[in-house]
């Protein structure tokens, strides 16, 4: 099967490249070794080796439903990726890493020369229970796409290289909980290097409006503001509102107002405020079964759930 630079390359499925990975065949002039290891459940290692002596791309659909962070030791990487509308292309470099959701998502990656990464596979529920109450990636996770790049910092560089050096032929074994430790350490890094970063490309000023902004929009949980008014007031436009939001809170505004409006609809049964019918009004829903959707979207429970279990 080869995918070495053409008119038309073939797409292949992740699925079928992790599986498969040992029969790939990139053409002539190229080798590739990747290194697969499964350490829980949803949970999954990887190292990848290649060089390519002439440039080779490879499509790719991701049909692994994982949140991927990568980290690229040596060589580059440039890709394009489209999801539904979205198309975004990107050059990821040596030394900086990437995460990236997006189920059914397709990419287009031109590769040349020697490239060497390491990856974290890591399924949406697991990470949603560890990330806890992150609500920037809990935010973007809902959006069904995230994607963060240029994630850089000695420590998480270091810890991709004692992965990488671990995964490597002939390396002396490691326990399974070092290199489990060692790849949630990993993903963690990658966390705090992407929330770092997309803070950091805000100026003071902007920040300190769209903390205000953020205030204003959850000061009511029963009546979300007009986008068009919150940016107004607030000094600035829908397209920086929204653009502001999604680099300093991970989501877009109205989905940071549904979630805070769940978990406190959630509170409220769990301390047996009052019924799920009451607690929907007063979170401005007419209607019920459309607040136990957003509930069971959520949460995977009905609210009449979350009420029975207080009661009990």
């Amino acid at each position: 099967m080869s995918h070495a630079a053409s008119p038309h390359p073939v797409e292949v499925e992740a699925s079928d490249l992790l599986e498969r990975h040992e029969q790939l065949d990139f053409g002539r002039g190229a080798w590739s070794r990747l290194s697969i290891v499964g350490l829980q459940e949803g949970v999954a290692l990887l190292g990848w080796q290649a060089g390519f002596d002439s440039p080779c791309e490879l499509r790719l659909r991701d049909d692994s439903d994982a949140v991927h962070f990568g980290y690229a030791l040596r060589g580059r990487s440039r890709c394009r990726i489209e999801h539904g509308r979205r198309r975004e292309e990107h050059d990821f470099p040596a030394a900086r890493g990437h995460l990236h959701y997006g189920p059914d998502s397709r990419g287009r990656f031109l590769q040349h020369g020697e490239y060497c990464s390491v990856s974290v596979m890591l399924r949406p529920a697991l990470l949603r229970a560890w990330a806890g109450e992150d609500r920037a990636l809990q935010c973007a996770l809902d959006d069904g796409h995230c994607l963060a790049h240029g994630l850089h910092g000695r420590e998480l560089h270091a810890v991709a290289q004692s992965l990488h050096q671990a995964l490597l032929p002939g390396a002396p074994p490691r326990h399974a909980l070092w290199l489990q430790g060692q790849a949630l350490a990993f993903v963690g890094l990658c966390l705090e290097a992407g929330r770092d970063g997309a803070a950091a490309g805000l100026g003071a000023d902007e920040r300190r409006r769209l903390l205000q902004a953020r205030d204003r929009l959850l000061s009511d949980l029963a009546a979300p503001p007009l986008l068009a008014d919150l940016a107004a007031t607030h000094g600035l436009s829908v397209l920086r509102l929204q653009r502001g939001f999604r680099s300093l809170f991970g989501c877009s505004a109205y989905a940071l107002f549904q979630r805070e409006r769940m978990h406190e609809a959630r509170r409220r049964l769990l301390a047996g405020e009052a019924r799920v019918t009451d607690v929907a009004l007063e979170l401005g829903y007419t209607n019920l079964s459309h607040f136990a959707a957003a509930f069971r979207r959520e949460f995977g429970l009905a609210p009449a759930i979350v009420a029975g279990r207080r009661r009990a």
